[in-house]
């Protein structure tokens, strides 16, 4: 009887045993299943977002710059004998710094900074300016500013507002990534998870910060975009914290219903998003050339773009991952034309 006890009692552990695995493996299956179904999504919502942008941009590109995009991305693939792998290489450097793993999809937008503070410091207090660039050439504030002349843009607003209402321009960077509408919201929030069209996408949109003017009037427009390891919407931003990267595309293109116009680059630098302080309008002369002279010492080139006060700045900003609350910010001013 004891043996047969012994028997029993094994042939029910076994059985718990099989039970125990079938439950695990299911339980894996189920968990596998559900990870394939969410990363499948991710890679739809993804390869939507791409789309979209792509269409929007191909539908509101001129002939001519799709003639000059195709030589610039034909130089940027094959490079040049004076040493344009060696300065792709040095890019690629630079962008490692700016890479994270954990995070596909960050912005500048999602952790307002403190607009009061400017103090230009990183987390530890160090002031991270580069002290070999040079200011004083970047500010002529004695310079009378050029005048707005209103014009019609090459990109048909009038067909955009029928499914993107809140358009208030087009930014465009030749030879890059960088050709997407701006939105604006009536937050800094709704559109980090949407479309200009409102449809719902991880991807967002190339927003104006909220506190900002929709005509650009500001002494200072701020545009906010995620960071995408892919490259797109402001993932790439970075590759101009490189001189090199800098001098094939000095000349952003800004579209708006009033007319269209270059904005020339003159800084490109890291900042903590925490103490740097997001200024869209100055209450003096003074405090304009402060903030033009800070983040033109914090840039690791010199443009010898001359900043004259008034002038009015566009300012791209993403997320960075060096430290908490960095961000990379893209500074150029708006060559209003003269009458």
């Amino acid at each position: 009887m004891v043996k047969k006890t012994k028997s029993v009692s094994r042939k029910r552990r076994v059985r718990r045993s099989k039970r125990i695995a079938m439950c695990v493996l299911i339980l894996a299956l189920v968990i596998a299943a559900v990870l394939g179904v969410l990363a499948y999504a991710e890679i739809n919502d993804r390869k939507a977002g791409v789309d979209y942008y792509d269409s929007l941009a191909s539908a509101n590109q001129t002939d001519a710059n799709t003639a000059s995009q195709s030589v610039d991305q034909a130089s940027n693939s094959q490079g040049s004998a004076s040493g344009d792998q060696s300065s792709q290489s040095s890019i690629d450097d630079y962008l490692q710094s700016f890479t994270d793993d954990d995070d596909e999809y960050a912005t500048s937008a999602q952790q307002q900074p403190s607009a009061a503070d400017q103090s230009g410091t990183d987390q530890s207090g160090t002031d991270q300016s580069a002290p070999e660039a040079t200011a004083a050439n970047a500010i002529a504030s004695t310079a009378e500013p050029e005048k707005k002349v209103v014009v019609q843009s090459e990109i048909d607003f009038e067909t955009l507002w029928k499914t993107c209402p809140d358009v208030v321009g087009w930014i465009r960077c030749e030879g890059t990534v960088i050709d997407y509408p701006i939105v604006q919201g009536t937050d800094n929030d709704y559109y980090l998870a949407h479309l200009p069209d409102g449809t719902a996408n991880r991807a967002g949109s190339i927003m104006m910060d909220v506190s900002c003017d929709p005509a650009f009037t500001n002494d200072v427009t701020i545009l906010h975009g995620h960071n995408m390891k892919s490259g797109k919407m402001f993932g790439d931003l970075f590759r101009f914290g490189v001189e090199e990267y800098y001098l094939r595309f000095p000349i952003l293109r800004l579209y708006t219903p009033s007319g269209d116009y270059d904005v020339e680059i003159f800084a490109g630098c890291t900042v903590n998003g925490a103490t740097f302080g997001y200024p869209t309008v100055f209450a003096s002369e003074e405090e304009y050339i402060a903030f033009v002279e800070k983040i033109v010492k914090a840039t690791a080139y010199e443009t010898n773009v001359e900043v004259n006060y008034p002038d009015e700045i566009l300012l791209l900003s993403t997320c960075a991952y060096s430290y908490q609350n960095q961000r990379f910010i893209l500074a150029g001013k708006i060559m209003f034309p003269e009458d």
